[in-house]
């Protein structure tokens, strides 16, 4: 079963993760992360105002918060991570977002196992999939219909 999401509340808890941890820098993201006493993660996330107005500061921290929130089962418990967005962020695509955190946390070794051939990225579209087989029993049934994909990125289904 998939981890929540658990976010750091309070000014105390976000300054001792900077006043403790450690920092890993990325383009469009920062990492701090620091030690719990907790067999959980603790997230918080930070746009500041040179990010742009509220609506580019909101959107940043939901890409930030969504791409955090996928990889939450490939992360160490145990720690409290505050992740913090730059001016970069305010035009970048999902993707990148999340290549960037993908690169922060396997440079931080806050990944439960070390990277093999496949990286979070994939193991996350994995779990992905696996959460999709659980809730839906006749997503095999559609996925067996699907026989082609066309250079356009078109799916060829056969007709029932």
């Amino acid at each position: 079963m998939a981890r929540k999401l658990q976010t750091l509340k309070t000014t105390e808890q976000f300054e001792r993760v900077r006043r403790e941890g450690r920092v890993w820098a990325a383009p469009l993201v920062l990492l701090n992360a620091a030690p719990n006493a907790l067999a959980t993660v603790r997230c918080g996330f930070v746009a500041g105002k040179k990010i742009g107005k509220a609506v580019r500061r909101n959107r940043a921290r939901r890409l930030i918060r969504e791409a955090v929130r996928l990889r939450l089962p490939l992360i160490k418990e145990g720690w409290d991570l505050v992740w913090i967005a730059r001016p970069a962020i305010a035009h970048a695509m999902y993707s990148d977002v999340a290549k960037d955190i993908d690169s922060l946390l396997r440079r931080s070794q806050l990944l439960v196992e070390p990277m093999g051939q496949a990286g979070p990225a994939e193991r996350v579209q994995q779990h992905r999939h696996d959460l999709r087989k659980e809730d839906d029993p006749t997503a095999g049934a559609v996925q067996s219909r699907i026989t082609e994909q066309e250079p356009a990125g078109h799916l060829h289904v056969q007709p029932d």
